[in-house]
Formats: C-alpha cells, sequence, structure tokens
C-alpha cells in the first residue's frame, strides 16, 4: 500500500509539473513571436529557432538523460519506504534474531541508489540550465545584429533596440520549466505503469 500511495503522490504532480508548463510555453511562445513579428519579421524568425531549440532540442534531451534515473528512483524510492516500514514493524524480532544490521545495510543501499540516480539527474538538470542560458543569450546577439540596421535605416527608433533585446531575453522564461518538466515526466510515467500494472492485475481468485 505504501508503494501505490507513493505512486499515487508522483501522478498528482503531472498537472502542475508537467501539463501547465507545456501549456504555457505554447502560448506564451505564439504570443512573443507574434508580437516580435510586429516589429522585424526577421527578428521574430530568429527568436522563434531558438525558442524551439530550447523549448524542444532541450527538454527532449534532458528527458533522455532523465528518463531511466527517474524511473529508477521511483522504484528505489518504493523499495525504500518498504525497507523502512518492515524495519519499524519488525523491529522487535529483528532485534531478537539479530537482523537490525542486516536490515540498516539493505536500507543504506537503496539510499545510496537513490542518491546516485538524483545525481545523474542533478547532471541532467545543470546541463539543461545551461543550454538554456546560452540559447537566451544568443538569441538576444542576433537580435541586435539584426535590429541595429533597422535603426540606422530608421525603421526601428533607438529606444526599440534596448526593449527588444530585453523582450527576447525576457521570453525565454516561459520555455525554462520544460525541462525540468520532462525529467518528472519519466517519473510520472513509471508510476503510471505501476499503478495501471495493479489495475490491469487479475485477482488469484475470482469469485
Amino acid at each position: 500500500s505504501s508503494r501505490l500511495l507513493n505512486d499515487i503522490d508522483a501522478l498528482n504532480h503531472l498537472y502542475l509539473r508537467v501539463i501547465v508548463p507545456v501549456g504555457v510555453a505554447l502560448i506564451g511562445g505564439v504570443l512573443i513571436v507574434a508580437m516580435m513579428a510586429l516589429f522585424s519579421p526577421r527578428v521574430a524568425a530568429s527568436t522563434l529557432l531558438f525558442l524551439l531549440l530550447a523549448g524542444v532540442a532541450v527538454p527532449l534531451l534532458t528527458f533522455r538523460l532523465g528518463h531511466g534515473p527517474g524511473r529508477r528512483l521511483v522504484e528505489q524510492r518504493a523499495a525504500l519506504r518498504s525497507a523502512v516500514v518492515d524495519g519499524l514493524q519488525g523491529l522487535g524480532e529483528l532485534r531478537l534474531y539479530g537482523g537490525t544490521a542486516r536490515q540498516a545495510q539493505r536500507i543504506g543501499a537503496v539510499t545510496d541508489a537513490m542518491i546516485a540516480e538524483q545525481r545523474q539527474l542533478s547532471r541532467a538538470t545543470g546541463l539543461s540550465q545551461g543550454l538554456l542560458g546560452l540559447a537566451a543569450n544568443l538569441a538576444m546577439l542576433c537580435t541586435l545584429l539584426l535590429a541595429i540596421p533597422l535603426v540606422h535605416a530608421a525603421d526601428l527608433s533607438p529606444a526599440q533596440l534596448p526593449m527588444l533585446a530585453l523582450f527576447v531575453l525576457a521570453s525565454f522564461e516561459a520555455v525554462m520549466p520544460l525541462p525540468l518538466a520532462l525529467q518528472m515526466l519519466g517519473e510520472t510515467l513509471a508510476a503510471a505503469r505501476r499503478v495501471f500494472g495493479i489495475l490491469d492485475a487479475r485477482p488469484q481468485i475470482e469469485e
């Protein structure tokens, strides 16, 4: 029952941590590019390219790197909870038969495995955040390179140049949560498979 509750808790994060960030990124990206197109189609196309890189390529890379560790982390978290509950409920028997040390080693081994998986997830998160920052700064640089000639040609006012550059930089806030959302998706899918596996299982004794 503790494993099932743990998996249900993981499924509860699906809406807030996966569906909502993806929806906000889609709607926000469309509005941002449309607004940029009012000032310069070239700047809008450049912004769209970097938003696609940051909002599609980087999250997919994060999902690929974090899918395996996330799936194993769900299993290890359930195993740790089960080991701790078994150890507490059977503490008297364990002390009587000298099994406390072995139970502690079992809990320690599961904990070490969880820490190793969490380190892999942290590396994936750090890589994704670095790539997102790089994409945002490159998008702002391309915006400046494309917009400066428009200022010289009087198609843009000088005050609009920093506004466009900062707006492009701020637009990446819409896609910043996506790598973590897809990383959480790996854990959510693993939990969903376990829950539906229980629901689809046939009872050993049918009335």
